[in-house]
């Protein structure tokens, strides 16, 4: 059985990230320096920003994935042969694939 080493999930990547950021923002820099303030006011702007659009298009992502899933569930239950059928092509051709 071969399997497949861990490969990081963006979400994992990003979190590394916004860690990272927030550490260096934290421990870098005059506070005194207006410039500074500036550039830590628009990085953490930005970094709050990419947080909020990455946990909208999660949720986008998982909500859709979950409605494929029903819409798979209803059709085999309508259409159980087909289910079948389709599953064994699937099948048929994963295994294909995966021989080479």
């Amino acid at each position: 059985m071969n399997e497949q080493p861990y490969e990081p999930r963006l979400d994992d990547d990003l979190t590394l990230l916004s860690d990272t950021l927030e550490e260096v923002l934290r421990a870098s820099g005059d506070p005194a320096d207006q410039k500074y303030i500036e550039l830590k006011a628009r990085a953490e702007q930005a970094l709050h920003d990419v947080k909020n659009r990455v946990s909208h298009a999660s949720d986008n992502y998982y909500f859709r994935a979950k409605k494929a899933a029903y819409r798979a569930d209803e059709y085999v239950h309508e259409k159980p042969w087909q289910g079948i059928g389709i599953g064994a092509a699937a099948g048929l051709v994963l295994g294909l694939l995966l021989r080479r």
